[in-house]
């Protein structure tokens, strides 16, 4: 008989290795294939891209996936960055230096409405790109002739927001830590004023504006956690009822988890957790808890086991005088036989059924009004044709 062999796992002629490479300090990750070279986390690297090559770090560990997640395939890494390669970065820094100099004489001299915030070259220098920040658009042709005249290689001018200055230069916010977008950001998420409402924040520029000039990118961290804490809760200004009274919902308060009621003679009361759930469940709030006995209230073993002397909870006279008897419960066969007679009398009313000759009598006139309709005679009428009068 033949054995079982195990079965082999998926072939490695259909996954594709990868790894992040990224070419700014708090830029994006791009996928490139590594082939055959032992690269790590911070290692500088060559590769090819649209625009030619550039030198990139590592900044994501080898991983594997199926080509079929792969919409196109992957470029790979030429080589790790030599001693070469590194002298050439140092000139290129150099040249960009320059070049940004002159570009900045050129822009001022045209008082052309444009900001230069970056210049940078391509490791093969094979292109130079302008990065600058504009309200409009600018008519930068002249320009573009001054400094073909002076870098003698491909110009692009490109064109970004202020976040990405921001992102591109660097430096510290109001926390005192480097700005996030510099750091870890890597896509700007939109951020409204409504998240400096929802997390009660002073509403002033100056304070939830960051060094770009747009709101804070960290509003939007906290902004998921105050709506699953608002959710359910009655609303800013809304009346509701709690133990004191009715009162308006005053404020929300996510770190202690609670929120503050001020009710009509203004005083805040501010309710927990506990009650929150009640809240947003749309259950009325428990009732305030009876108060803890008293020493004077407490019974006669607790209070000499405490060592206390204690008045008699009742004195002398009201000890003799007898105790009134409770009323005594309506029997209960009594009940049942009112309830029997009750439901008899009503089954014989819808059924015309009574009791005695009043009862006799008034089926005999029925029956007479009956017949004497049928015949032809109107009820109240004489033998003889003539009205009753």
């Amino acid at each position: 008989m033949e054995e079982n062999q195990p079965q082999a796992g998926p072939s490695q002629e259909y996954m594709a290795k990868f790894i992040g490479i990224r070419f700014r300090s708090g830029g994006k990750l791009y996928n490139f294939d590594p082939g055959d070279l032992d690269l790590r986390v911070g290692d500088l690297v060559i590769v090819e891209t649209a625009s030619g090559l550039v030198c990139g770090m590592v900044a994501g560990s080898r991983q594997q996936v199926s080509l079929d997640y792969l919409k196109e395939p992957l470029k790979k890494v030429l080589r790790s960055v030599t001693q070469e390669d590194l002298e050439t970065l140092r000139k290129n820094r150099v040249l960009e230096q320059e070049i940004k100099k002159f570009c900045y004489e050129r822009i001022e001299s045209r008082g052309m409405q444009m900001k230069l915030v970056d210049v940078e070259y391509l490791f093969d220098r094979s292109k130079v790109i302008f990065y600058f920040t504009a309200d409009g658009r600018v008519d930068f042709r002249d320009l573009v002739k001054d400094l073909a005249s002076r870098v003698r290689t491909r110009i692009e001018m490109r064109q970004i927001g202020v976040r990405d200055e921001a992102k591109m230069i660097g430096g510290l916010g109001t926390c005192g830590r480097e700005f996030c977008c510099k750091t870890f950001v890597r896509e700007f998420d939109p951020v409204s004023i409504k998240m400096a409402k929802q997390q009660n924040l002073t509403l002033n520029p100056a304070k939830i504006s960051g060094a770009c000039g747009r709101l804070m990118c960290c509003l939007s961290y906290e902004n998921a956690g105050y709506c699953r804490f608002r959710k359910g809760l009655p609303k800013i200004g809304k009346t509701i009822m709690i133990r004191e009274g009715p009162g308006r919902v005053y404020s929300h308060n996510l770190q202690k988890d609670s929120i503050t009621v001020q009710v009509k003679d203004g005083k805040q009361i501010e309710i927990f957790e506990p009650d929150l759930t009640r809240l947003r469940q749309g259950l009325p709030l428990e009732e305030k808890p009876a108060p803890e006995p008293s020493d004077q209230a407490l019974p006669q073993d607790a209070a000499d086991a405490k060592g206390m002397r204690r008045e008699p909870l009742f004195s002398p006279r009201q000890k003799e005088r007898p105790l009134a008897a409770p009323p005594s419960p309506p029997r209960e066969q009594e009940r049942q036989e009112v309830r029997k007679e009750g439901l008899l009398s009503k089954i014989k009313k819808i059924a015309g059924v009574a009791q005695g000759p009043q009862g006799t009598e008034r089926r005999r006139r029925r029956r007479r009004r009956r017949h004497g309709n049928s015949r032809g005679k109107t009820p109240g009428s004489s033998p003889n044709g003539s009205e009753n009068k």
